[in-house]
């Protein structure tokens, strides 16, 4: 008999397999919850092989970064403790942990990062947990927050009840916003080790000038990936897409001012359909006004590839 509901003999044979496979992989601390095979096995429709490869890869993340003893163990950076911008709201109808992060003022390129990110993370995404990821524009959401969230739970600005003792909406007693990580914090990538790489293309962009690499690719599913860096300041960077010879590019990764001042810039795309990828970097209409007369641009770009 199945300890849980609307489990057929059949599935429960498939997370009995599971359990045999890897129990004696699990660490001490994952042993006592016996629904790890259960939320594995059904997360992937119950495909013993293909369960078994994503648990072993979680049980690994976890010892990798030692999340077994993270809560005791691990102590946060200063900054990320001042400025980390996620937080506990309460619970949703169901009783499950709700959790607010601002990140939009942190950084203003979390757009770019989270369009680049999620087309890559969702490839690894079982497709049922997929179907459970909504992202909204700028409509729709509250309404949709308010079906799994009552009103009493959610502060005021995200459409529920909650403010502050003095009525603020912000709820800023117990909701940390996200706001600009002072230059204090910041890592200064002073050393561009990008530019002494031997594989590197060294690229000069002038005023109002603009350069294109162009990738093929011939098998849908492969990955773009890119990394570079600028030796003044910042430069624009964009990727577009041209299905066949003669049409006009669209857009994929919009163009976007990026400061590679601190750090490398890299990316990585899946290119789901054949044809022309284009990566682009191109002047910074305020390169004038800094009295720059040109900006030197250290790029690698790797051939599309599959991941493992």
């Amino acid at each position: 008999m199945s300890l849980y509901p609307n489990v057929t003999i059949e599935q429960q044979e498939a997370i009995d397999e599971l359990k045999r496979r890897t129990i004696n992989y699990l660490s001490p601390t994952m042993l006592p919850d016996e629904s790890i095979f259960y939320r594995f096995s059904k997360a992937h429709n119950f495909n013993v092989k293909v369960a078994e490869t994503m648990l072993r890869k979680y049980i690994d993340f976890r010892k990798e970064y030692q999340v077994d003893t993270i809560l005791t163990d691990y102590k946060p950076p200063e900054v990320l403790s001042k400025y980390g911008p996620s937080n506990f709201i309460g619970y949703d109808k169901e009783g499950f942990i709700v959790r607010y992060a601002d990140v939009g003022e942190v950084d203003a390129r979390v757009s770019i990062y989270f369009y680049m990110g999620f087309s890559v993370l969702k490839t690894f995404i079982a497709a049922p947990s997929l179907e459970k990821v909504k992202i909204y524009a700028s409509e729709g959401w509250k309404e949709a927050l308010l079906e799994l969230i009552d009103a009493d739970e959610l502060p005021k600005f995200l459409g529920g009840n909650k403010t502050d003792p003095d009525g603020n909406p912000l709820c800023k007693t117990f909701i940390k916003h996200g706001q600009k990580v002072p230059k204090s914090y910041y890592l200064c990538n002073t050393e561009k080790k990008l530019s002494l790489a031997a594989d590197v293309l060294k690229i000069t962009i002038t005023r109002f000038s603009k350069e294109e690499i162009s990738f093929e690719v011939t098998v849908a599913g492969t990955y773009l990936e890119w990394e570079f860096e600028t030796k003044n300041k910042d430069i624009c960077f964009s990727l577009s897409f041209r299905k066949h010879a003669f049409d006009e590019p669209v857009t994929i990764v919009p163009k976007q001012r990026i400061d590679t001042y601190y750090e490398p810039e890299k990316g990585l795309f899946k290119c789901d359909e054949v044809g022309t990828y284009l990566d682009s970097v191109s002047d910074v209409a305020h390169l004038a006004s800094r009295k720059i007369e040109k900006e030197f641009v250290s790029l690698r770009v790797r051939n599309p590839y599959f991941l493992a």
